[in-house]
């Protein structure tokens, strides 16, 4: 079983850290999975200098850390709030996280896997952005210009100012038709993402026959998540009050 999970933000709010992942231990003992996928933005502001991570990144590795010595494979996916902390990350898993996408197959099924936030179009100054934020460079001049947890603090205080999770009907719809030029482009039976932090199962007939497209929402909020089962069943899952509840499903 393969268990996807995106959007924990932790760090945003101290207060929930501790609950959202108490809440992430228990779901994950409950299910088991073979292969655990954190799809992007599990923190907040996290910037890996090479030096002791916050608390809260130490407190994550430690839920982690049964499930890679009971042989549970961990992949990690980067988002555009956790772009620059490779070192720590890949030494737990064992694995370089990914930036941009990773290509999955599953019960016959070609998947691509991605955070996506490079899927809705943006302006031209917006894509030099991100492009150039995204080279090492970048990350070892912001890290040198602003030492001692200075860079943390300040990629802290610009989520807090400019990030929102109200419901974006626009950013799930463009997600949506992004999903469908990929299938296209890439000849994909489905393609799963986060970021929108809006949980969804939606059919791509008009891109490509069969293929689809899920997201798994946000853990920070909806404790939503994705399970590929062994029996050719997509669930689309929320989990509340201890027990796993299933919001949509595809066989294939």
């Amino acid at each position: 079983m393969i268990f996807i999970v995106s959007d924990l933000h932790l760090g945003k709010d101290i207060s929930s850290d501790q609950d959202s992942l108490t809440q992430l231990a228990a779901c994950l003992e409950s299910t088991r999975p073979d292969h655990l996928i954190f799809l992007g933005d599990v923190f907040d502001a996290f910037i890996d200098t090479g030096k002791q991570p916050p608390s809260v990144v130490e407190e994550w590795a430690s839920r982690i850390k049964p499930l890679l010595s009971g042989g549970c494979r961990v992949t990690y996916l980067m988002g555009n709030h956790d772009r620059w902390h490779r070192g720590y990350i890949e030494q737990l898993t064992g694995n370089a996280p990914i930036r941009r996408s990773m290509l999955l197959d599953w019960a016959g099924q070609h998947i691509q896997l991605e955070h996506g936030d490079f899927g809705p179009s943006h302006n031209g100054s917006t894509s030099f952005g991100r492009w150039l934020s995204d080279l090492p460079v970048m990350h070892r001049l912001y890290t040198s210009v602003l030492p001692f947890g200075g860079a943390g603090a300040l990629a802290a205080a610009i989520s807090r100012r400019f990030s929102s999770f109200e419901p974006n009907p626009a950013a799930v719809k463009a997600l949506r038709n992004y999903a469908g030029r990929v299938v296209v482009a890439h000849d994909l039976d489905g393609v799963i993402m986060g970021h929108c932090h809006q949980p969804g199962l939606f059919h791509l007939s008009t891109f490509k026959e069969g293929a689809w497209y899920l997201n798994s929402g946000d853990w920070y909020e909806h404790r939503s998540f994705i399970l590929l089962e062994d029996n050719h069943q997509a669930q689309l899952c929320g989990w509340h009050d201890g027990a796993k509840a299933i919001l949509d499903s595809l066989s294939v």
